[in-house]
């Protein structure tokens, strides 16, 4: 794909007037407006629509362009040695020569490529067949694999040099500025590349938006082209151009609302002025949505950028509970694949980027191979193959599959965990559930490709009567929304009541089971839960002696104690909840079970 760098605004209407050069490769060749002459036959326009060099082997290649120069010129190019750098394989930029000729008695070129990995955007000029280095970019910059990058060159009436250069898209960066006069310019007749290469490197030069025009005064406002949070405290600003110190450093400028005004300070780079760092006291919330309003700030010619929004939010590391395991699909059909889905329980903005999907049973562990976040609510479901998701399950949402490897999962039982790391270097399980087969529901004829979901976000994540399998009628899975089998969290009036007086084990998602939620003023009660038909007889022992929590939920399944399904009609949930200290609470509720699962 190609990479489209946003350097400066060129004023389209009026650049044909002044434009000695500019081309982009658009009309697929190289021998019209302008006219390059390949010296050796070296170069194509690819279907990226970029120069090329397409050499036969091994050597050096020349192609150039006649024009001519004003006293205010800027120069400007994209280049890409797909490659390190070497002694061996170097390009040579030709801005100005005095004669069509890679090597001219006089000419004025950048040269990239040395031994070792220092390797800069070094400025030469060559002056009566005398060769002097004027000046240097960042040293490294462009020793790494590959070295891309756009350059700028202005030079002023008043013989004021200044090079900006945008390395692999990491924005403008001010190389240097300086006053230098070359007398000879005003002879050049040509701009051009010249290369030398070995024979792995026969076509890995690229070239495009080049540019070579009088350079007239800059009248284009400056554009805001990123605002990221870095960390709580700190907002990094990218600008499209250098700009005016004193209007980057006014704190006036800059403001975040709700809540934190300007910032406390403003840092910089006094070779970088297209990017500062805001400084806020106090600091951002991981759960606040933030709008950062910037105004006032200038170029270095005076422009004036148009106030802009970012909307801000702060990524937070998940904690305990902050995110849960919600569904899981651990036995899929023939040539299928597991699946994980995860919700956002808190509210939080939290980071994919630091969450690992673990098996721990299994000592397998895969971080997510995703950035970005989840916010507040929002549901993910995580595998390898959307298309077979796709293709096997209602998926609402394509957007909420996170391609990403995970575990392998047992059929049978197994371990599922998210685990985050925190900003400390630690790593927290922040949630780990021991599934089971068993936790399906007991009159499924066939369990494979259906998963388990959760009913209660807060339930807790290894008891069996918080998950379900998931509904015949949504396709048996729900990934990336919510459950067939959910429950809401509300909230309990009574020490134990009925969430729905009616069930109906069907599986069509609406009331498949009757959850009995309950709510007491301390830990340690032992739960003895039974259930009576309308004539009396004991039909299911739900639970006998158990030790439950302060709040939570139990399930009847319709099922008997023979694990047959009882019939339809009227029946008596009886409790006792004993604690330890003499405390009872005892009561009864009465329940419809009106439909059935025919097996």
């Amino acid at each position: 794909m190609r990479l489209i760098f946003i350097l400066f605004l060129v004023n389209l209407g009026s650049s044909t007037l002044f434009c000695q050069i500019n081309d982009n490769f658009s009309d697929g060749n190289y021998t019209d407006n302008p006219t390059w002459v390949d010296v050796n036959n070296h170069f194509k326009v690819n279907e990226d629509f970029l120069l090329q060099l397409d050499a036969p082997d091994a050597g050096s290649s020349f192609i150039y362009t006649e024009n001519s120069l004003e006293d205010s010129i800027r120069w400007s190019s994209y280049c890409l040695m797909d490659f390190a750098p070497s002694a061996s394989n170097i390009l040579r930029i030709i801005l100005a020569a005095d004669d069509f000729d890679a090597f001219a008695n006089n000419s004025l070129y950048f040269e990239i490529g040395e031994s070792g990995s220092d390797d800069a955007l070094n400025l030469y000029e060559t002056r009566d067949g005398i060769t002097n280095l004027l000046a240097s970019g960042t040293m490294a910059a462009l020793g790494g694999d590959p070295a891309e990058f756009k350059f700028i060159l202005e030079k002023s009436a008043e013989n004021l040099w200044t090079l900006i250069v945008d390395y692999g898209q990491s924005g403008n960066q001010l190389e240097w500025e300086m006053s230098m006069d070359i007398p000879w310019l005003d002879q050049s007749v040509m701009f051009g590349y010249y290369m030398e290469y070995t024979s792995t490197r026969i076509d890995k030069f690229f070239f495009d938006d080049i540019l070579v025009e009088e350079l007239l005064p800059d009248s284009e406002p400056p554009t805001i082209t990123s605002a990221t949070s870095l960390n709580s405290s700190q907002i990094e600003v990218r600008f499209s151009e250098p700009m005016d110190v004193s209007t980057l450093t006014d704190l006036s400028n800059y403001n975040i609302s709700p809540d934190l005004g300007n910032p406390v300070s403003v840092d910089f780079d006094v070779n970088n002025t297209g990017l500062c760092i805001l400084n806020f006291d106090p600091a951002l919330s991981s759960d606040i949505n933030y709008t950062l309003t910037i105004n006032g700030v200038n170029d270095v010619a005076g422009n004036t950028v148009t106030e802009s929004q970012f909307e801000l939010r702060l990524l937070a590391a998940a904690d305990v509970g902050d995110l849960v395991v919600n569904e899981i699909l651990f036995n899929p059909t023939t040539g299928g694949f597991d699946y994980v889905e995860i919700y956002n329980n808190s509210e939080k903005f939290i980071d994919l980027s630091t969450l690992t999907i673990a098996n721990i049973q299994r000592d397998s562990y895969k971080p997510l191979e995703v950035t970005g976040e989840i916010l507040p609510g929002e549901y993910y479901v995580i595998m390898e193959e959307p298309d077979w998701l796709i293709d096997n399950y209602i998926v609402q949402d394509p957007d909420r599959i996170l391609v990403s490897d995970i575990p392998l999962f047992n059929d049978s039982d197994g371990n599922v965990a998210i685990i985050s790391l925190q900003e400390n270097g630690l790593e927290v399980i922040v949630d780990s559930v021991d599934y089971s087969e068993e936790w399906h529901y007991i009159l499924l004829d066939d369990e494979e490709g259906v998963s388990l979901e959760r009913l209660s976000f807060s339930g807790e994540s290894n008891n069996p009567s918080n998950w379900h399998s998931a509904s015949g009628n949504v396709g048996f899975g729900t990934p990336g929304y919510q459950n067939s089998q959910f429950l809401a969290d509300a909230g309990v009036a009574n020490v134990m009541e009925l969430d729905q007086t009616v069930f109906s084990p069907n599986q069509d998602g609406d009331g498949d089971q009757l959850v009995m939620k309950y709510n007491l003023d301390k830990n340690g009660y032992l739960a003895t839960i039974k259930v009576f038909n309308d004539r009396g007889f004991l039909v299911k022992e739900i639970e006998d002696n158990t030790l439950i929590g302060t709040e939570g939920f139990l399930t009847w399944d319709g099922t008997k104690n023979d694990t047959q399904n009882a019939s339809v009609g009227i029946y008596l949930i009886v409790y006792e909840l004993f604690h330890p200290d003499g405390d009872i609470f005892t009561g009864k509720l009465s329940c419809v079970l009106a439909d059935f699962l025919g097996r």
